[in-house]
């Protein structure tokens, strides 16, 4: 099995196994005949390190299982209500440069909340979220192939710089965020949401509260908690894959991970093998999570920590189906979440879910076919 490894503060810390492929996943693309993205590494699995206290091997891996369970509590049978009236404030910053309309950076504010955004374009307004660990400009060309008939805006979502660093982070907080950028941004009519990885999981609970305010929804490599929940729970592999969901639990180290190491940039090499990012866009990814931390992080930390309410819509298992209708996208070769893990979230869509595997991309989908997302939302517009 594939082993990667981040020395971190002279080597008195270690971190094993948060990134690297599945068995599952290796057996599966042989038997295919694929030799895609299956490099051998000659090294052995590295052994257990000791941190500068002393201690012994630390499987970081322990707490993703726990951490699906809790996230259901968050995805269903919130209640439907509406944010705090939001108001929006335009500051054209500065121009940044695009092929078809220049990305113009604004302003929203939700309350007295204030969020960077990029935007472009004119029309019915496409929201799009990012997930982890991405910035708005990910977006970039979707947006360019969406500009000639939608204003298409992209925040940086709360705990991310330029926006808002401070909490809650929970998905009750971040899902009221949606629907505030909605109401500032497109108070007379519903928007199209689209969402990628945390944005994804936003735009599901999003809907679920405020089906009214969202015209369409295109969910991206993050399939509906409960149907992710319940392929974890089958496969080890996922469970794996997901390990850095329980790194993240820790203190001290995740931040030291990230600031002082390549933590950052090996996720998107395994989660995403095949795709060379624009240039210098890694390392704004990279220089946007250093300095927005703990935000970034706090997503994870919250599903641990989740309100009373939401461990008893665990145990209750009452999920609201959503109403909006919803285009589910995901890559083949997603090496974060497999596209497996979406089978069977049909059941929890009222209308028929249309799903896609895109072949020719990994997890970071909206750079890797931003016309299979743009294709996806125009289809959401005509319906």
């Amino acid at each position: 099995m594939p082993v990667e490894q981040g020395r971190l503060d002279g080597g008195a810390v270690h971190l094993e196994r948060l990134v690297g492929e599945d068995p599952d996943h290796q057996g599966a693309g042989r038997g295919r005949g694929e030799e895609r993205h299956h490099q051998r590494h000659d090294q052995a699995p590295a052994r257990g390190h000791r941190a500068a206290g002393g201690g012994a091997r630390f499987p970081f891996f322990l707490g993703a299982f726990a951490l699906g369970a809790i996230a259901l509590g968050h995805a269903g049978g919130l209640p439907r209500r509406r944010t705090e009236r939001a108001t929006f404030v335009l500051h054209a910053r500065r121009a940044i440069l695009g092929r078809v309309s220049p990305l113009e950076q604004i302003e929203i504010r939700v309350g007295a909340e204030r969020f960077a955004a990029l935007a472009t374009g004119e029309g019915p307004l496409v929201l799009l979220l990012h997930g982890f660990p991405d910035v708005p400009r990910s977006w970039a060309p979707v947006m360019e192939q969406l500009a000639g008939a939608h204003r298409c805006v992209a925040p940086w979502t709360r705990g991310y710089a330029p926006s808002t660093l401070d909490g809650p982070f929970d998905a009750d907080r971040l899902a009221a965020d949606a629907i505030g950028f909605a109401d500032a941004l497109s108070p007379d009519a519903p928007v199209l949401l689209v969402g990628h990885d945390w944005g994804a999981a936003t735009a599901y609970v999003a809907c679920m509260r405020a089906p009214e305010r969202f015209a369409g929804c295109v969910a991206i490599s993050v399939p509906h908690p409960l149907a992710f929940f319940a392929y974890m729970a089958r496969h080890p592999g996922q469970l794996r894959r997901s390990a850095y969901m329980g790194f993240f639990q820790l203190p001290v180290l995740p931040e030291r991970a990230i600031r002082r190491g390549d933590l950052v940039e090996r996720l998107w090499r395994a989660w995403s093998p095949r795709l060379t990012p624009p240039r210098g866009h890694l390392a704004e990814v990279v220089e946007t999570v250093r300095r927005s931390l703990p935000g970034p992080l706090a997503y994870y930390r919250a599903m641990a920590r989740p309100p009373r309410e939401a461990l008893a819509r665990v145990v209750d298992a009452r999920v609201e189906r959503i109403s909006v209708p919803t285009a589910y996208l995901h890559g083949a070769d997603d090496r974060c979440v497999r596209p497996e893990a979406a089978r069977g979230q049909e059941r929890y869509f009222q209308e028929p879910l249309s799903s896609e595997v895109v072949e020719g991309a990994g997890h970071f989908l909206p750079l890797e076919r931003p016309d299979a997302v743009a294709r996806a939302v125009r289809r959401l517009q005509r319906a």
